[in-house]
C-alpha cells in the first residue's frame, strides 16, 4: 500500500510540477489595451483621415480616425509590441501619389506621438519599444546610406 501511495504521490508531483511550467505561456496570450494619441506642430493641416495599421494575436488591424484641429486618438488591443504605419494621402500632392507614411512601435501603454515641421518628422512618448526601434535604425544608417550611393 505505501509503495501505491508513493507512485501516485510522484504523479501528482508531475502533473503539478508540468502546470506549473504551462503558467508563463498564460501571460504571453493576455491581450492588453493601447492608446496612441498624436499632435502636429507647425504643421498646417486640412481636418482629413488618418490610418493605422498594425498586426494584433496574428491578424492585421487597420484603424482610421480623423485629424481635428491638428490631433487625433486611436486605441486598440495588442498582445506584444507591434510595430505600425500611421498613414495619410498627401493634401498637397497630385492624384496617384503615394501616401505619406511613419512606423511607430505600440505596446500596451499610452503613447503619444507628436508631428513636428513634418509628418514624417515624429517624437514618440510612452514606447520603449520605439526607443529601441530608433537606435537599431540609427544604427543601420551607415549601411542605408551606403547602398543608396
Amino acid at each position: 500500500m505505501n509503495s501505491n501511495l508513493v507512485e501516485r504521490i510522484r504523479e501528482m508531483k508531475k502533473i503539478a510540477g508540468s502546470l506549473l511550467c504551462l503558467l508563463p505561456l498564460l501571460g504571453i496570450t493576455q491581450v492588453k489595451k493601447f492608446t496612441l494619441q498624436g499632435s502636429f506642430q507647425r504643421i498646417s493641416l486640412p481636418d482629413q483621415k488618418l490610418f493605422l495599421q498594425y498586426r494584433s494575436s496574428g491578424v492585421w488591424v487597420r484603424d482610421s480616425t480623423f485629424i481635428e484641429n491638428g490631433n487625433y486618438f486611436f486605441e486598440g488591443s495588442i498582445a506584444e509590441p507591434e510595430l505600425a504605419s500611421l498613414v495619410m494621402m498627401n493634401p498637397k500632392a497630385a492624384a496617384g501619389t503615394r501616401p505619406l507614411n511613419v512606423s511607430v512601435f505600440l505596446e500596451p501603454s499610452q503613447i503619444k506621438v507628436l508631428h513636428s515641421d513634418t509628418f514624417t518628422h515624429i517624437t514618440v512618448y510612452g514606447s520603449m519599444a520605439h526607443v529601441d526601434y530608433q537606435e537599431i535604425q540609427g544604427k543601420g544608417k551607415p549601411f542605408v546610406t551606403r547602398l543608396d550611393e
